[in-house]
């Protein structure tokens, strides 16, 4: 019998029914993978001081079984109330060469934000993250409306749209404004709402950073089969300056 880890609620579950083989999100493989899940004790962990004999406070491990990443769950008390803390290693997850620092940076920190129940602070870095993906696309205007709007008008709307552009800087503007007193704006923010937001960020980032370098490296991979001269012939007939020209390129080479 499998088990899944998405909420403290499901880990309660694993734990009452001693799974051992459960799927938890993996930063490395960017899903949800089985792998098995380890009971620690404080001295396999450095620098935690944190007793796993006592009923609210434990420390678990999981290893993916796909790429041996670890992961630390730990169950400990919050303002009295029990909570889960996942343990992860941001980087593994944003480190996209092919993508700017400051979208790496704000997609990492609301990932590290959420591992620990700051769905708010999650919020707020993504909305950081969005105002960074436009700035980098060249759109520099000081409001974010505006940036939006200009968007709207690139090639890359057309595939993407910025519907959930607006949403996203309202949901942000939530995260941290006042909001007339009203705290419970904040409840909004579940896994549910904050899956979505990051699927949909890393769709656009798929698409316009992503999807292109990986197009790119497939291509060049495609070029190491061509010959000599066909190579030669295809990069003064289509990477030349000015209008692409398709080349006629056959294993024959003086045709």
């Amino acid at each position: 019998m499998r088990g899944i880890i998405r909420n403290l609620s499901d880990f309660d579950e694993v734990i009452k029914n001693n799974l051992k083989n459960v799927a938890c999100f993996c930063p490395k493989c960017k899903m949800m993978c089985y792998g098995e899940l380890e009971f620690l004790y404080t001295d396999e962990i450095r620098g935690l001081s944190i007793n796993p004999q006592s009923k609210h406070e434990s420390i678990y491990k999981h290893t993916c079984a796909q790429c041996e990443n670890e992961i630390f769950l730990i169950k400990h008390p919050v303002d009295g109330q029990s909570s889960l803390t996942f343990v992860y290693n941001a980087e593994i997850q944003y480190d996209w060469s092919c993508v700017p620092d400051g979208i790496n940076y704000y997609m990492a920190q609301a990932f590290k934000s959420r591992s620990v129940g700051a769905n708010s602070a999650a919020m707020a870095m993504y909305r950081s993250a969005l105002e960074w993906l436009l700035f980098s696309l060249g759109f520099k205007e000081k409001d974010l409306n505006i940036r939006i709007d200009k968007f709207g008008e690139s090639e890359y709307s057309e595939k993407i749209g910025t519907e959930f552009m607006d949403i996203l800087r309202l949901l942000g503007n939530n995260a941290v404004h006042v909001n007339d007193g009203d705290l419970s704006l904040q409840k909004s923010f579940d896994d549910d709402l904050l899956n979505s937001t990051e699927e949909l960020l890393n769709e656009l980032i798929s698409l316009i950073f992503i999807g292109p370098d990986e197009h790119k490296k497939r291509v060049e991979k495609m070029k190491s089969g061509l010959t000599e001269a066909q190579l030669k012939r295809y990069q003064k007939e289509y990477e030349s300056p000015g209008p692409k020209v398709r080349p006629v390129i056959t294993i024959d080479d003086d045709h």
